[in-house]
């Protein structure tokens, strides 16, 4: 009758043998002795391979008799005997490898519902976690074999799924594990052989082509965590975003990123010098680019602001409705990426200067739907700047742009190339940072809370309507890339 041997059945074999050792050196009933033997026992007969120079490379199988007892006991060159504190048990090490598709952690693994890439009816013997050069060890959580996990045969599809199937969405940006505030990077294997990682950036309402922040911000992660060795003084990474490639090489000291630099995705300008007309406050010239997002720029002291933090409340209000008025009055298409034919966000700036150093500076805040400004100087934003700035002449090649945030923090920018197509001119930007891990969090859902994916209330999000993903200011089709 054929044996069946069950992962239980080896668990239980395992914790046997670790309990034997209780006692040892009390009971004298359980004596164990670990040895190492010489590698060349020298002239004992060859019958049972001792002897045999190969006995290096091919030791000989173990015979039981007491002539091979003895023989071990003639080669052998020291012992120690083994106490319970030298005893573990362990499991197989997996080495963290980029592009691998682990198996997903759960529990209900069984004969009929096996694992999605061994097909195995249990945990045992999968492999569902892996251990990074900095020996972190993690769980694999999702990897895309689940239906609500985004599919797609691009990056781009799959960001889409994500927004057409917003359960994701609703239970990391709403209360009480997430807020408007935030922004969340998906990590995939890539689907381009020549990148090291598939991204997806989630923001509150979008997920746009490319973020420049969250890329500075996950290349930090990847190489601080392990995810990817680290080499210093400078360790390059390629990012398959939504919108194309991004390289990325972040400089490295001490096991540390000290900062990052990226090359964003081609940045041109739409439109310029366009009229908007704002019911109750007049008529206002604006101008429209693309950074790796889609930009209405406009001149704050139009309006009468300094970009202070106290402003904040009020930038966030005519924001929104800049943005929306623009979708209406003028629009954007892009004229590579289908999807992306909206004006995403409004990019409030103040007049540029040059420091003792020449080098351009430039202030902006950018509003991000569906209400906060964004706390950095938005790579994409700075892009789209100096597109404009490239296109008007104030900028040329290889002129060094830096811009500033609301909290007067800096990205340092500069044009790496440009070239015409289809009637614009583009840029190719270069955009550097510095980001901090701040945190290591886990985001648990209990089967009895009855707000398993969140709540949201319109104190924090402006607008809101419901629980039912409603918002009241105007969205086109478009925005979620039907």
């Amino acid at each position: 009758m054929p044996a069946i041997i069950t992962d239980q059945y080896r668990i239980l074999n395992a914790e046997t043998f670790v309990d034997s050792f209780v006692g040892i050196g009390t009971t004298g009933k359980n004596n164990y002795y670990t040895f190492l033997g010489h590698p060349k026992p020298g002239n004992i007969s060859d019958d049972i391979g001792y002897g045999d120079i190969r006995w290096t490379t091919e030791p000989p199988n173990p015979i039981d008799n007491f002539n091979q007892e003895n023989r071990y006991h003639d080669s052998m060159l020291f012992l120690k005997k083994i106490t319970s504190s030298d005893v573990r048990r362990v499991i197989p090490r997996i080495n963290w490898q980029s592009g691998t598709i682990y198996e997903m952690y759960k529990n209900n693994y069984s004969s009929t519902n096996r694992t999605s890439q061994t097909a195995t009816s249990g945990l045992y013997g999968s492999n569902y976690y892996v251990l990074t050069s900095e020996f972190k060890v993690y769980l694999c959580i999702n990897n895309g074999s689940d239906p609500e996990n985004p599919k797609g045969k691009t990056i781009a599809e799959k960001s889409q799924f994500l927004l057409q199937n917003p359960k994701l969405r609703n239970l990391l940006f709403s209360e009480p594990r997430g807020g408007v505030f935030k922004h969340y990077n998906l990590l995939l294997p890539a689907i381009n052989k020549s990148a090291d990682f598939g991204w997806i950036i989630m923001e509150p309402i979008f997920n746009p082509p490319m973020s420049g922040s969250n890329a500075i911000c996950v290349t930090n992660v990847i190489f601080e965590t392990g995810m990817k060795k680290m080499k210093e003084p400078f360790s390059d990474l390629i990012l398959e975003a939504p919108g194309g490639l991004i390289k990325t090489r972040a400089y490295c000291s001490n096991g540390k990123v000290t900062k990052v630099e990226l090359q964003n995705l081609p940045s041109f300008v739409y439109k310029t010098d366009c009229k908007l007309e704002v019911p109750d406050l007049g008529t206002f010239k604006v101008d429209i680019a693309f950074g790796g997002d889609s930009f209405v720029i406009i001149d704050s002291e139009q309006l009468g602001f300094s970009l202070i933090g106290s402003e904040a409340s009020d930038l966030v209000k005519l924001g929104n409705r800049i943005t929306d008025l623009a979708n209406e009055q003028i629009g954007f298409k892009h004229p590579e990426i289908k999807e992306w034919q909206h004006i995403s966000f409004c990019q409030f700036t103040l007049p540029i200067y040059r420091d003792k150093n020449n080098r351009t500076i430039g202030k902006n805040t950018v509003v991000v739907k569906p209400g906060k400004l964004d706390r950095s100087p938005t790579g994409t934003g700075c892009s789209a700047r100096m597109a404009l700035l490239y296109e008007k002449g104030t900028l040329k090649k290889s002129d060094k742009f830096v811009g500033q945030s609301i909290l007067e923090t800096e990205f340092e920018c500069w044009i790496k190339d440009s070239f015409q197509k289809e009637g614009h001119n583009y840029i190719i930007p270069v955009v550097t940072g510095s980001a901090w891990i701040t945190g290591h969090h886990s985001y648990l859902v209990d089967k009895t809370d009855p707000f398993k994916e969140g709540f949201k209330l319109s104190d924090t999000w402006p607008n809101y309507w419901n629980n039912n993903d409603f918002f009241i200011f105007s969205l086109n089709q478009s925005y979620l890339w039907n």
